[in-house]
């Protein structure tokens, strides 16, 4: 492809043996196009973006260097895309897709079609709403190649994904340098939406994610998978939430931030003023959430103790978003009765006991009637409130059998 004033119009493959700058959108309208940009700069003045991938269409970038791109350089006012729209099927091998300037998405907008990304650079695009890749009722899969340093406005820097559409993700993917402002964006879950982990990751970057609210961001849809394995790809774009492991899927989880003196964490942190910040979650769990042999240390404990289980916590705390589980100094939490167990029977008082399962050992760490109980720690895993009720005591009155009374005065001696 050499012509500056011609487009491809059949399917087939094609490589760029000089710069090209063309007027109008590229539209693939049908049929299966394989383009290879041959380390040279495709600059295309389009409205509807560079390239539009229409409904039966397919592309697929390729790029045989490095240095290889594709930009919009419209300086009309695009609504959707600056690089590509795509309602039919893109697959990216390589290449570069940047300097992009449009509302709604930058690099790609993806609307009732499909994103594969196996490598190649998406960078340096702006949105109005997002900067790298919006998809709209669409699918996107990421699998290799780096999404980086975009910015928006709006909602995501990086990457934004509908409530109705579809995400996987494996292999060598960076999604990292993305901005909202001048805060982290890189990769935003709208409403439920949730990734599918397709596969084991290798990034060496965590990929930041936001969400509307606090809750699982995968799903367990690949039972084979763990997610214990992925909670070190993944952080919070959002210092006041951290990412946590509940069996084969991963949450975003909102923590309370308290500062504490450095050398609570470690004496050779120097924090601000002689102060760190951590980050301190407390999550109720189910009993098939916690770990076996946690589970069997409690059950023996209680046993002995003639307890009733009433809640099981994961208490931890983290610094970063590096999770501590031994502190130099005891911090002071909370751990709030559920409100289900809180009443005794008529008649009954209860005690609540609290204690944690820590390196294989069960410790009591305190006895309280009340509802809400603070204590000191300085390790963080498995805690419990169990509880035991006792019948109140009687209140037995002694009776008075030598009785008093007074007679009226009459003038009568008795």
């Amino acid at each position: 492809w050499d012509s500056n004033d011609s487009m491809p119009t059949s399917p087939g493959s094609y490589y760029l043996t000089s710069n090209i700058t063309m007027d109008g959108t590229w539209h693939i309208k049908n049929g299966e196009y394989n383009i290879c940009l041959n380390d040279k700069e495709l600059k295309i003045n389009g409205v509807l973006g560079a390239i539009y991938v229409e409904k039966d269409g397919v592309l697929n970038l390729y790029d045989c260097g490095e240095t290889g791109k594709l930009t919009n350089i419209s300086p009309d006012h695009r609504i959707l895309s600056g690089g590509l729209r795509v309602s039919g099927e893109f697959n990216m091998y390589g290449g570069r897709i940047t300097g992009n300037n449009v509302y709604r998405a930058g690099g790609i907008y993806v609307e009732y079609g499909k994103f594969n990304m196996y490598g190649g650079i998406i960078d340096d695009n702006y949105g109005h709403v997002t900067g790298g890749v919006y998809v709209s009722d669409g699918e996107i899969g990421l699998y290799g190649g780096e999404i980086k340093n975009n910015k928006c406005d709006g909602l995501a820097g990086g990457v934004i994904v509908s409530e109705n559409s579809k995400i996987f993700i494996s292999g060598d993917i960076t999604i990292s340098g993305n901005k909202k402002g001048d805060s982290a964006s890189n990769l935003y879950l709208y409403g439920q939406s949730r990734l599918r982990l397709a596969g084991p990751l290798t990034n060496a970057k965590p990929i930041g994610i936001t969400r509307d609210d606090v809750g699982f961001f995968t799903t367990d849809g690949t039972k084979e998978l763990k997610s214990s394995d992925y909670v070190d790809h993944f952080k919070s774009d959002n210092g006041e939430y951290i990412i946590k492991a509940f069996f084969r899927e991963l949450k975003l989880v909102k923590a309370n931030i308290i500062n504490v003196p450095a050398d609570t964490v470690d004496p050779g942190i120097s924090g601000s003023d002689g102060y760190v910040r951590l980050a301190l979650v407390i999550e109720k769990l189910k009993a098939d959430q916690v770990p076996e042999n946690d589970l069997d240390l409690s059950d023996t404990y209680m046993n002995d103790k003639d307890l009733t289980l009433g809640q099981y916590y994961d208490v931890s705390v983290y610094l970063n978003q590096v999770q501590i589980f031994k502190l130099n100094k005891p911090i002071n939490i909370t751990l709030d009765v559920p409100e289900e167990i809180r009443n005794a029977p008529e008649g009954y008082n209860r005690l609540f006991t609290v204690f944690k399962i820590h390196d294989g050992k069960v410790e009591k760490i305190k006895d309280s009637y009340d509802t809400s109980i603070s204590f000191d720690t300085d390790s963080f895993s498995t805690y419990a409130i169990a509880y035991s009720d006792s019948a109140k005591p009687v209140d037995n009155k002694p009776v008075d059998n030598n009785k008093h009374y007074s007679i009226p005065t009459t003038g009568v001696d008795h």
